[in-house]
C-alpha cells in the first residue's frame, strides 16, 4: 500500500502524486481510494485493492534516473519498417509503463525523426512519451517538468 505524500507510476498517465487516501461508498459498498494528482494535471481515484492498483509502482530512483539518461544517449536499435508494427510496440509499452522501454523508444523515434518526417501518430505518440518519461524524471529529481522534457526532447534528437 502506499502512503500520502509518496510519488507513484501509472501506465498512460506516468508519475503522479498520492495526494489522500479516502473512503468513499459506491453501491453500498465502503472501499479505500487513492487520490492521485498527476504531474500532466489531471486528477484520479483509484481503489486501494483493486486490479487497477495493482498496475501502480513507485517512480525509480535518482539511480535509475541516470540510468534513463544513459538509454538516450546510446546508440538506437533498428525498428520495424512496418508503421502498423511500430504502433502495436508503442503502445503495448505505454499501457506496460515499463520506464526503461519507453525510454528506447524515445531514442529510436528522435533518431527515426534525423532520417525521415515523422508522420502526425508517431509524432503524437512521441509527444505522448516524452510526456511520460519527463514527468518521471521530474517527480524524481523535483525539477522543472518544462526544462526535463526539453533536456529529454534534446537527447534524443542529438
Amino acid at each position: 500500500m502506499f502512503s500520502i505524500g509518496e510519488w507513484i507510476f501509472y501506465p498512460v498517465f506516468g508519475a503522479g502524486l498520492i495526494i489522500n487516501i479516502e473512503e468513499k461508498r459506491l453501491f453500498d459498498k465502503i472501499r479505500k481510494y487513492y487520490v492521485i494528482k498527476f504531474i500532466n494535471g489531471i486528477d484520479m481515484m483509484i481503489p486501494v485493492c483493486s486490479k487497477e492498483s495493482s498496475k501502480l509502482r513507485k517512480v525509480i530512483s535518482k539511480d535509475e534516473c541516470k540510468e534513463i539518461y544513459e538509454i538516450l544517449c546510446s546508440k538506437p536499435e533498428n525498428m520495424s519498417l512496418k508503421w502498423t508494427d511500430r504502433y502495436r510496440y508503442y503502445k503495448n509499452c505505454i499501457n506496460e509503463g515499463d520506464i526503461r522501454k519507453l525510454s528506447r523508444i524515445l531514442r529510436n523515434i528522435g533518431n527515426l525523426s534525423k532520417v525521415k518526417k515523422l508522420s502526425k501518430s508517431e509524432l503524437n505518440i512521441y509527444n505522448d512519451i516524452l510526456d511520460i518519461v519527463a514527468g518521471e524524471v521530474c517527480a524524481v529529481l523535483n525539477e522543472d517538468f518544462q526544462k526535463i522534457k526539453q533536456e529529454l526532447n534534446t537527447l534524443t534528437k542529438s
